[in-house]
C-alpha cells in the first residue's frame, strides 16, 4: 500500500462506510482465499471489535496481516498468536498513512477549540467503551468536533450521546497522542539495579509525581467505575476507572524512558488472546510486564497476579512481572493482600497505591525479591 495516500476508499475524513459483523467476515474470508492462506475466525472477530467495523481500519488491519505474510512466507495460518504479533505493530503503521498525520495535526493544534476537544476527550472518552450523554451545549459542540475527525461516533440514542469511534481509534489517540500532548515525565536518569535493569519500584514512585492530579480529581465523576469496597465509608462509590491510571502511567513511561532514554515503552500489549497493560523493553534488558488494576477486591487483586504470572512466562525473555493495584479503598494499606512466596519466587512482585480523591496523598506498600533472592518489602511510604 502507498501509505502517502488514504487507506481509506471513500476520501480522507475518517467518516467512511461502516461494515457489518457478517461484511468484515466475509470480506477476510475472500481475501484468505485469495492468499491461499487461512484466518482463525476469532481473528476476524477481533478486528471487528477493534475496529468497529470502520472499512478504512479494516482494511489497514488486512494489509498489516497481508505484509506479515511477506515475512514469514512459510506461515499459512493466521491465528490468535500470529494476529497478536501483527496487532502490536498496528498503530505505528497506522501513523505512517497522511491520514492519520492529519488527525494528530488536528489533535494536536494549538487553537482554543483544538486544545479544548483533546483535553475533553482525555478526561471524558479515553478507554471508556460505552456510550455517554453529553447535555452540556459546550461539551456537545467539542463532541461534535471530535466525531467529525472521526474520534468519536454519535451514539444511538436521542443525538446527545457519544461513544469512542473504535477500541483501535482510541489506542492510537491514547499512545501516539496523548503523550506528545501531554509531555510532563522525570527529567531524571531511570533508576537501575546492580546489574543495570531497571529499578521499577523507583520508577514507579517517580513516575507517581507527575501523574495529572486534576485529571484525577476529576474522574470521580467523569470517568468512573463504581467500587465494590469500602470508600470513604460507602459502598457503590465512583472513583476512577483503570484507563484513567493506564493511560496516565503509559503517558509519563513513554515520555520519560522511551522518548528520552531510549526504552521502549507498549501499552496494551497482545499476546495472542490476551493483553498485558504495560510492557518495558530496554537494550539487552529482559522485559517488563506490567499488570494494572484499580480499587478492586481481594479476590481480583489474586486474579491479576495469576494473570501476571502467566504474562510473564508468555512474553519472551521475561524474568519479573509487577502487578500495581491503586486503590482508594479506606486503610486498605492496613490490610493488603499479597503475593505468595512461591508467586514471588516465579519473579511477581506487588505495590499497593492508596490515594485520596485529590491525589495530594499518595501513600505505597511493595512487596518483591531482590536480585539476591531476598524478600523485600515497603510499608506504608508517603510519596505525595
Amino acid at each position: 500500500a502507498d501509505q502517502g495516500l488514504s487507506p481509506f476508499n471513500i476520501g480522507d475524513n475518517f467518516q467512511s462506510t461502516s461494515l457489518s459483523k457478517g461484511q468484515v467476515h466475509e470480506l477476510y474470508r475472500e481475501f484468505a482465499k485469495d492468499r491461499g492462506i487461512s484466518i482463525d475466525e476469532n481473528v476476524i472477530e477481533d478486528i471487528f471489535v477493534k475496529t468497529n467495523g470502520h472499512a478504512g481500519l479494516v482494511n489497514i488491519c488486512g494489509v498489516a496481516v497481508d505484509d506479515s505474510f511477506r515475512t514469514l512466507p512459510d506461515n499459512q495460518q493466521v491465528d490468535m498468536n500470529h494476529w497478536a504479533t501483527v496487532e502490536n505493530t498496528l498503530l505505528t503503521r497506522m501513523r505512517d498513512y497522511g491520514t492519520f498525520q492529519r488527525l494528530i495535526r488536528d489533535l494536536m493544534g494549538e487553537s482554543e477549540r483544538q486544545v479544548a476537544a483533546l483535553a475533553y476527550y482525555r478526561s471524558r472518552f479515553l478507554g471508556n467503551p460505552g456510550e455517554m450523554d453529553v447535555l452540556d451545549l459546550n461539551d456537545r459542540n467539542l463532541s461534535g468536533y471530535l466525531a467529525a475527525l472521526g474520534v468519536l461516533n454519535p451514539g444511538s440514542g436521542s443525538g446527545n450521546s457519544f461513544g469512542i469511534a473504535s477500541p483501535l481509534m482510541d489506542s492510537f489517540v491514547r499512545q501516539l497522542v496523548i503523550p506528545v500532548a501531554y509531555p510532563d515525565s522525570p527529567n531524571i536518569l531511570p533508576p537501575k539495579r546492580s546489574n543495570d535493569s531497571l529499578d521499577m519500584l523507583e520508577v514507579i514512585k517517580s513516575a507517581l509525581l507527575f501523574f495529572d492530579k486534576d485529571l484525577i480529581a476529576q474522574a470521580s465523576s467523569l470517568a468512573y467505575k463504581e467500587a465494590h469496597v469500602f470508600v470513604d465509608n460507602l459502598k457503590e462509590k465512583h472513583v476512577p476507572r483503570e484507563s484513567v491510571y493506564d493511560s496516565e502511567l503509559t503517558r509519563i513511561l513513554m515520555n520519560w524512558l522511551s522518548s528520552r532514554n531510549g526504552y521502549q515503552v507498549v501499552g496494551q500489549y497482545h499476546i495472542g488472546s490476551v493483553y498485558c497493560d504495560v510492557v518495558i523493553r530496554g537494550g539487552n534488558k529482559a522485559p517488563v510486564p506490567i499488570e494494572l488494576l484499580v480499587t478492586e477486591t481481594a479476590k481480583s487483586v489474586q486474579g491479576h497476579i495469576d494473570k501476571t504470572i502467566d504474562y510473564k512466562n508468555l512474553i519472551s525473555g521475561a524474568s519479573e512481572g509487577w502487578v500495581i493495584h491503586l486503590t482508594r479503598e479506606d486503610d486498605y494499606l492496613q490490610h493488603p493482600l499479597w503475593p505468595t512466596n512461591s508467586d514471588l519466587d516465579a519473579g511477581i512482585s506487588m505495590i499497593h497505591i492508596w490515594h485520596n480523591k485529590d491525589f495530594t496523598d499518595v501513600r505505597l506498600s511493595a512487596k518483591w525479591k531482590d536480585l539476591d533472592g531476598q524478600t523485600m518489602t515497603v510499608e506504608n511510604e508517603r510519596v505525595i
